[in-house]
C-alpha cells in the first residue's frame, strides 16, 4: 500500500514540475506556477521517503505516519478548495485516493505491533 501510495504521488508531482501544461489540461488553468512546483516538490520528497523506508528493516512507525499524515493534509486541502470551488472536481478523485491511502494507513498503524523488531 506505501508502495502504491508513493508511486501515485511521486508520479503527479513529477507532472507537475516536468510539464504543467498537460496537468492544467486535466486540473484546469494555475496562475502560481512557483506554488504548483513548490508543493510537487516537497510531495516528492514524502514519496522519496515513503519508497526509502520500504527498502530498511526496522520499526515501520515513522513511514507510517507519514504516510497517514501526508494523506491526510492532501485529502484534506482537496477537500477544503473542492466545496470553496477554488479548485476543479478532478481533485475530487485525488481526496478519494488520499482518503483510501488514510484509511489503509490507520489500519497499517493500528497493526504495526506485530511488525516490530
Amino acid at each position: 500500500m506505501i508502495l502504491l501510495q508513493s508511486i501515485y504521488t511521486l508520479v503527479a508531482s513529477l507532472r507537475a514540475i516536468a510539464d504543467i501544461k498537460s496537468l492544467m489540461v486535466i486540473s484546469g488553468c494555475k496562475t502560481d506556477f512557483w506554488l504548483v512546483k513548490t508543493v510537487a516538490a516537497l510531495v516528492i520528497a514524502i514519496s522519496i521517503c515513503l519508497i526509502s523506508g520500504l527498502f530498511f528493516r526496522g520499526n515501520p512507525l515513522p513511514i507510517l505516519i507519514l504516510s497517514l499524515t501526508s494523506a491526510i493534509a492532501l485529502s484534506t486541502i482537496d477537500l477544503y478548495y473542492l466545496t470553496n470551488n477554488t479548485i476543479g472536481s478532478v481533485y475530487l478523485l485525488d481526496a478519494v485516493a488520499h482518503l483510501i491511502f488514510t484509511m489503509i494507513s490507520m489500519i497499517l498503524l493500528m497493526n504495526a505491533k506485530r511488525w516490530r523488531t
